[in-house]
């Protein structure tokens, strides 16, 4: 959730250097695209304003550098926290998906292999 041109960069930077897969990495990236990308940023927004207790600056959001260097001074704050708690919160939710349904896969490869071994 890093709101910056070229986040993919960064993404493949930071898997590489904490042994993190990579290609689910750089892909990951694409979940904020230019369709998605107003929404999942308003509501990022709307959650740091929400924990700040700070009120909302009406501001119209568009995918450019200008709105980055003119618009993001006035909400800068409840923006970048909103995208850091949404972050922190998939990541730890993806991290959960993944290791439970590791683990339930290994799991079920482990019966299977013992009732294998115990038909032989």
């Amino acid at each position: 959730m890093i709101p910056i041109p070229g986040q993919v960069f960064v993404a493949a930077f930071l898997a590489v250097k904490l042994g993190a897969n990579l290609p689910i990495s750089v892909t990951l990236i694409w979940v904020t695209n230019p369709i998605t990308m107003p929404v999942i940023y308003y509501g990022a927004y709307k959650l740091g304003a929400f924990l700040l207790r700070a009120p909302m600056v009406p501001v119209e959001f568009t995918i450019s550098w200008d709105w980055l260097t003119d618009s993001l001074g006035s909400i800068w704050a409840p923006f970048l926290l909103g995208c850091g708690v949404i972050g922190v919160i998939g990541a730890l939710l993806g991290w959960l998906t993944i290791n439970t349904l590791w683990r339930w896969r290994v799991t079920r490869d482990w019966r299977e292999r013992r009732k294998r071994q115990t038909k032989t």
